[in-house]
């Protein structure tokens, strides 16, 4: 609840108090003390505490490598990749990192009980997708948004905030290779989709406005 209301100080405390209980216990599944390890590492990089949030989904990692339960241990990867992805750009070392997190997430995701068009595969492979954004590899990036979007519109309908955030970044991807035309009909989705769940003055709707009037200037 602390969490949930951003309270993050108390929050922190109470599953501090909880982990520490929880490794006190003469009987009691790892998997209860992962759980508490991610709210803890989700606290840290809420509040851009990137290395210690790190050291602390690590520690979850290590308790899963004896644990058969590969959604959990999928999860916790996919969470490293995000560390990774938002660690300090100055090392490329960084984003190699983040990919091999996600691909091994995504293995045991696809290899799951719920299969490969599971809302959570859809996400890490936009995840994957970010990553050979950033590295320049567009036609990587793309093959792998439109993938996540197939499964997202598929699973959350085409009026989901989910879906409208791949949109944006096929559009993006197609921007970036020139397809102008394409990148605009993806833009024009995402506002569709946005501008009524969130408003015309939202941070969001301002940039891919801008992202907009770019092509129209490109256009001339």
């Amino acid at each position: 609840l602390c969490m949930l209301r951003h309270k993050d100080a108390e929050a922190d405390e109470c599953f501090v108090r909880a982990l520490f209980l929880t490794r006190c216990a003469e009987k009691t599944s790892p998997v209860g003390a992962v759980a508490i390890l991610h709210n803890i590492g989700y606290i840290q990089y809420r509040n851009s505490e990137l290395e210690k949030s790190l050291r602390t989904f690590n520690e979850a990692l290590q308790i899963f490598r004896h644990v058969a339960d590969k959604i959990e241990l999928a999860a916790t990867l996919n969470c490293l990749g995000v560390i990774y992805f938002h660690l300090p750009k100055s090392d490329a070392s960084h984003a190699s990192r983040a990919m091999e997190y996600y691909v091994k997430a995504l293995h045991f995701r696809k290899h799951s009980r719920f299969g490969a068009d599971d809302k959570d595969v859809a996400t890490t492979l936009n995840n994957i997708g970010r990553v050979h954004y950033i590295k320049g590899e567009y036609d990587h990036a793309l093959a792998k948004y439109l993938e996540a979007l197939r499964i997202r519109r598929s699973l959350l309908g085409k009026d989901h905030l989910d879906v409208a955030a791949t949109v944006y970044n096929a559009g993006q991807t197609f921007h970036q290779q020139g397809e102008l035309d394409k990148a605009l009909k993806y833009y024009q989705e995402f506002m569709r989709i946005t501008v009524p769940k969130l408003g015309q003055n939202h941070r969001d709707v301002a940039i891919m406005l801008k992202c907009m009037a770019q092509i129209y200037h490109e256009q001339r």
